[in-house]
């Protein structure tokens, strides 16, 4: 089994310089994308003569939802994003969906999403609960599964199904998706954002 981590790099950033637990679930994964936009503009300044682009956890869930060789298993978002997934002609029919209730990742009943899981057998475990929250899912659910990719992937279903939309336009690298996020979610991304600029001067000095 692996752990691999898409969501929004400025969120995994601020919070595992916030959080130095949180660091250590982030440094224990298998591997990382840096999907943030703002990173790859960041060093295509400093190194004139590179060429940086993100690749995001949207981009990697549609290479891979439509796959049909691989069985695929989303947690978390709500049962009418999935069925508005599930009704898209490209998308693969060997496909589930766990929806979970809103509590603090402390509260879920690990064993008995766990059992679900091992019973589903996915190939792929899309963990769509949200940064910093997926995350720690991913850390407490890991040793209970037999099998699986585990993938913190944000909003990626989202993005998919054309709720959310993944910006093409690229000025050196930046993109602009945290603009159409804080304006459709202007109170759940602002305090993202701020919390993110409060400790840019610190990444860039990592950078």
């Amino acid at each position: 089994m692996l752990k691999i981590n898409l969501t929004k790099v400025i969120y995994v950033l601020s919070n595992v310089f916030w959080n130095l637990n949180y660091k250590k679930i982030i440094l224990n994964s298998s591997f990382n994308t840096c999907d943030g936009s703002l990173i790859a503009f960041i060093l295509n300044l400093k190194y004139k003569k590179s060429k940086f682009e993100s690749y995001n956890g949207p981009e990697i869930f549609k290479e891979y939802i439509e796959k049909s060789d691989i069985k695929h298993l989303i947690i978390g978002g709500s049962s009418e994003s999935f069925n508005k997934l599930q009704s898209m002609h490209d998308v693969s029919k060997k496909i589930y969906h766990l929806q979970l209730p809103f509590l603090n990742h402390s509260q879920f009943n690990y064993d008995e999403i766990a059992n679900y899981i091992n019973e589903k057998k996915p190939h792929l475990i899309w963990v769509m609960l949200g940064c910093p929250k997926q995350e720690l899912f991913i850390n407490n659910i890991y040793g209970k599964i037999n099998q699986g990719l585990l993938i913190g992937s944000g909003a990626a279903m989202n993005f998919y199904i054309g709720e959310l939309k993944n910006q093409t336009f690229s000025l050196f690298g930046l993109r602009f998706i945290w603009l159409s996020r804080l304006i459709s979610e202007p109170l759940k991304q602002s305090k993202r954002i701020l919390k993110f600029l409060l400790i840019f001067p610190k990444i860039l000095t990592k950078l």
